[in-house]
C-alpha cells in the first residue's frame, strides 16, 4: 500500500544509483572529476539531488505547517526515516564529484577554495541538523506535546530554509561555473 508521501526516496540508494550511472554517459575514464564533458551529466546528477531536497524541504514545510493541530503521524514518520539519508546522500555526490570537479578544472582561485571549505562545513551543520530533526519528528510522533510542537516547527523551518539557500547557491555559481569550463572546451 502506498501513501500520498512517497515521494521521497531512500537517499543512500539514490547516491549508489547515481555514481553507477555517471561512469556510462562519460566518453573518458574520468569518473567524472576532470573533463570538461563531464560536467552536464554532473549538473544533471545534482540537479536529480536538487529536487530530491526540494521535495524533501515541501515535506518538512507541510509538517511544520500542520503542527500542533493537524500532524499526519504517518507522513512525519516517512520524513523522518529519508530525512537524514536524503541529504547525506546530496552532500556525499557533492563533496565526491561536484568539489573534485572544481578543483580538476585548476581553479587555484582563493575565493574557490574557500567557498567550498564553506560548502563542506555547510554540509556537516546540515547533517548533524538532520539527524536531530529525524529524532525530534519521531519524538513528537510518540509523546509530542503543543510546546515541544513549536520548537519542532520553528527548527523545521529553520532547516528547510537553509537547504533552500544552500541550493540556491549551487545553481546560481557552481553550477555555471561547472557549465562555463564545457563551453570553453567545446
Amino acid at each position: 500500500m502506498t501513501t500520498p508521501h512517497t515521494n521521497i526516496t531512500n537517499g543512500a540508494s539514490v547516491h549508489a544509483a547515481a555514481m553507477a550511472l555517471c561512469e556510462t554517459p562519460c566518453t573518458t575514464k574520468c569518473n567524472c572529476r576532470s573533463h570538461p564533458e563531464c560536467a552536464g551529466e554532473i549538473k544533471r546528477l545534482m540537479n536529480d539531488h536538487h529536487q530530491r531536497q526540494l521535495s524533501l524541504c515541501s515535506e518538512l514545510e507541510s509538517i511544520a505547517d500542520g503542527l500542533p493541530d493537524h500532524a499526519d503521524t504517518q507522513h512525519m514518520l516517512v520524513v523522518s526515516r529519508s530525512l537524514y539519508s536524503t541529504v547525506k546522500a546530496a552532500h556525499d555526490f557533492e563533496e565526491k564529484r561536484v568539489f573534485p570537479f572544481l578543483q580538476a578544472m585548476g581553479l587555484e582561485d582563493e575565493a574557490m577554495a574557500q567557498s567550498l571549505e564553506r560548502l563542506r562545513f555547510e554540509h556537516w551543520e546540515d547533517e548533524s541538523f538532520a539527524e536531530e530533526l529525524s529524532d525530534g519528528l519521531r519524538r513528537q510522533v510518540m509523546q509530542g506535546d503543543e510546546h515541544s510542537s513549536e520548537t519542532l516547527s520553528y527548527m523545521l523551518r529553520g532547516f528547510f530554509e537553509g537547504i533552500r539557500r544552500h541550493i540556491a547557491f549551487e545553481v546560481e555559481h557552481v553550477l555555471p561555473i561547472m557549465m562555463n569550463s564545457q563551453k570553453a572546451s567545446q
